[in-house]
This record gives structure tokens, C-alpha cells and sequence, in this order.
């Protein structure tokens, strides 16, 4: 019986947190995205982060800032 009453708990919890609506934030359409990398500048990671963000910039329509943080 207790398993019974277990069970059931866990089937009302789950169908009362899944009924709940989602809410999404709103895509930063002024602000700049950052991105960090934690090396110093010139680096292998700076030049491929650089590369990515100028990719994802131009697809996305969005600006893109690489911050090095060495």
C-alpha cells in the first residue's frame, strides 16, 4: 500500500511540474555578447575564438567582443 501512495505521489508531482508553462528570455538584441577566453592575446585559443565569434556574429546578425583574460 505505502509503495501504492509512493507511486501515485511521484505521478502527481511530475504531471503538476510539467504543466507548467516554460518562459524564455528575450534574445539580447542591443546588448554585445561577451566572449572570454582565459589566455593572454595572439594565442591559438584568442585566434580560434576570434574566428568562431566573427562566424556566429554573421549568422546570428548579433556583435560579438573576445575578452582575453591571461
Amino acid at each position: 500500500m505505502l509503495k501504492l501512495l509512493a507511486a501515485g505521489a511521484v505521478v502527481l508531482s511530475t504531471t503538476l511540474i510539467a504543466d507548467t508553462p516554460a518562459v524564455a528570455q528575450s534574445w539580447p538584441s542591443e546588448r554585445q555578447i561577451r566572449v572570454v577566453v582565459p589566455f593572454p592575446a595572439g594565442g591559438s585559443a584568442d585566434v580560434v575564438a576570434r574566428i568562431v565569434t566573427d562566424f556566429a556574429g554573421r549568422s546570428l546578425k548579433q556583435s560579438f567582443v573576445v575578452e582575453n583574460v591571461g
